[in-house]
């Protein structure tokens, strides 16, 4: 995988622009599907690593913004378009704390567009600019979505760890070479 990045004034700002900060994302996810009570099974100090930092708005924009893209990434994951996962996801969005409920119609927009094949993120910035409130509604929706479809597996990890696989030959292939690449 590459290397995160990590705040560095140095990163590639056109990369986080466009499809926000990847690693830090799907870290993110990760530990909160480990546990929602990262104390519960000793994984507090990398959580807390995760979240530091967090408070930063433009660190917000570029997880929330790979959260987005995530959600594309996922549904490309799923055979059919489980629309009824939408009303599902809104409920459980809106249960969690820090989630105002006027951001809760785009995110459910948001997601109809995925399932609809449109781009999740340029649907969303088509009605405006994204308010730094609504990127916690899309990192709990990507959340989701991951675990919809490991369970959809019957394999933990197993969409998370898709995409990964996925970014990493798209990072390492050899665009100018011949040859197609070997399927997934």
């Amino acid at each position: 995988m590459p290397e995160p990045i990590d705040g560095d004034p140095s990163a590639d700002r056109g990369y986080l622009d466009e499809f926000g900060d990847l690693e830090t994302a799907i870290g993110l996810i990760r530990a909160m599907k480990r546990t929602s009570d990262p104390v519960a099974e000793g994984d507090q100090e990398a959580f807390m690593q995760l979240v530091a930092g967090m408070g930063d708005p433009q660190r917000i924009r570029d997880v929330g913004v790979a959260c987005m893209n995530l959600v594309d990434m996922l549904r490309v994951l799923l055979d059919d378009n489980p629309f009824d996962f939408i009303p599902a996801a809104i409920r459980k969005i809106r249960a969690m704390e820090g989630v105002p409920d006027e951001v809760l119609p785009d995110v459910a927009g948001g997601l109809t567009a995925v399932f609809l094949n449109q781009s999740c993120r340029t649907w969303r910035e088509a009605r405006g600019p994204i308010p730094q409130r609504e990127f916690l509604a899309w990192t709990y929706a990507a959340w989701f979505l991951a675990d919809f479809i490991d369970f959809a597996a019957e394999e933990r990890g197993y969409a998370l760890n898709t995409v990964e696989r996925l970014m990493e030959r798209v990072l390492t292939q050899d665009l100018d070479g011949p040859g197609d690449p070997e399927p997934v």
